[in-house]
């Protein structure tokens, strides 16, 4: 996979001053957000006590546009560079054999849907899942698919994480709709998606069994309702409650390019953004920690003491730079999953040898560089272009 190294030893930014030249694997958050108007998003809920919802300029359009790139014709899949093998390529195949101007829908891809689409359940991604699909189409009943390899280990832990996965789902949608919404979840195998054949009678198979058990009208989707539960169901991806220092309880969506740099980039194992004062870069970080935590226990390391307080009271495990120098690095290292760095300062405030042992051995890590003068860089050229 592109940007991805292995879990076992370091790339040459991580041992010098971790500057990827591979434009894909190092995004930037290159825009200052501080003067953008801020506005109320006028979103219903069937949860009456749901907290207001905040974004700057219009970025739940923005993001819905995205996503959704050219309209409502056919299957969309998201995100657009999501690599996760054979699978993932026979996949899109299928989905584009039953796309037509009558069967419209969303497909949303993804190693781990908990994790990416900010879902709250007690399983962890079993390691006989492959792929998660959230597959909300017009016409048809929405659907929760994991696709599991062809000899799994256990298939009932399998139906058990994505029956919890189906009902998070239906929850989250809830929570930014009044629409009435259900959705239906079943297991695909890695050969269901090698023939057109296999795969939709599968689906067919699938969506036969789990309708039974619902209320009709729930799972019904007409194109209006289809429109409303995919902007729904981004409005729970998108949306975030680590935005404010205070103890208010608004929710706020993330900006389009926060958005993008989560959704395209949590399932590869090193990720580097560039970020400067006031792009948002502190809140996609503590973001980023919230939901790699749903794939195993996740430390925030920041020499900012303002984030990393940020980070403990929303039960982020997080650390300072000087923290690691003084811990037990074998304690550390325990069931250490993910690893989150924010750095503020020079390379020097985080070249320790502890920190580096630790970035080595996380399955996935996430290094934030903040770059002092590059949106005021970027607003100088664009002044003197327009001049």
């Amino acid at each position: 996979m592109k940007g991805c190294v292995s879990n076992t030893r370091l790339t040459p930014r991580l041992k010098a001053d971790m500057a990827l030249p591979e434009k894909d694997s190092n995004p930037r958050l290159d825009e200052n957000l501080t003067h953008r108007p801020v506005g109320r998003v006028d979103i219903r809920s069937l949860y009456q006590r749901r907290p207001p919802c905040m974004q700057i300029e219009r970025s739940l359009e923005d993001i819905e546009a995205t996503v959704l790139h050219g309209g409502l014709e056919t299957i969309k899949t998201f995100p657009m560079d999501f690599s996760a093998g054979e699978a993932y390529v026979n996949l899109k195949t299928r989905l584009n054999k039953i796309s037509t101007m009558e069967n419209v829908g969303l497909a949303y891809i993804a190693k781990s849907l908990p994790a990416t689409a900010n879902m709250d359940i007690k399983y962890r991604t079993p390691g006989d899942v492959i792929l998660d699909i959230c597959l909300i189409r017009q016409g048809s009943p929405a659907v929760v698919l994991s696709v599991l390899t062809d000899m799994p280990v256990d298939m009932k832990l399998a139906q058990r994480y994505t029956s919890a996965v189906s009902k998070e789902l239906t929850k989250n949608v809830r929570r930014f709709t009044t629409v009435t919404f259900n959705s239906i979840y079943g297991l695909l195998h890695e050969k269901d998606l090698t023939s057109q054949e296999s795969f939709e009678s599968s689906l067919s198979r699938i969506e036969k069994e789990r309708s039974r058990l619902c209320v009709p009208d729930s799972l019904s989707m007409n194109r209006e309702k289809y429109k409303h539960v995919v902007r729904a169901f981004l409005s729970s991806v998108a949306v975030t409650t680590l935005v404010s220092d205070e103890k208010e309880e608004t929710l706020w969506f993330l900006t389009l390019k926060q958005f993008c740099i989560l959704t395209q980039n949590i399932d590869h194992t090193e990720v580097h953004v560039d970020t400067c004062t006031a792009s948002g870069g502190g809140v996609l970080s503590l973001t980023v920690a919230q939901r790699l935590q749903k794939l195993g226990r996740t430390l925030l390391i920041s020499d900012d003491p303002k984030l990393v307080e940020r980070a403990r009271k929303q039960n982020i495990d997080s650390k300072t730079f000087n923290d690691i120098l003084q811990s037990d690095l074998m304690a550390e290292e325990e069931d250490l999953m993910n690893v989150v760095m924010y750095r503020v300062g020079g390379p020097r405030s985080s070249e320790t040898p502890q920190l580096h042992q630790l970035l080595s051995g996380a399955h996935r890590r996430w290094v934030f560089h903040r770059q002092k003068g590059i949106c005021d860089q970027l607003d100088s050229t664009l002044l003197t272009t327009h001049l």
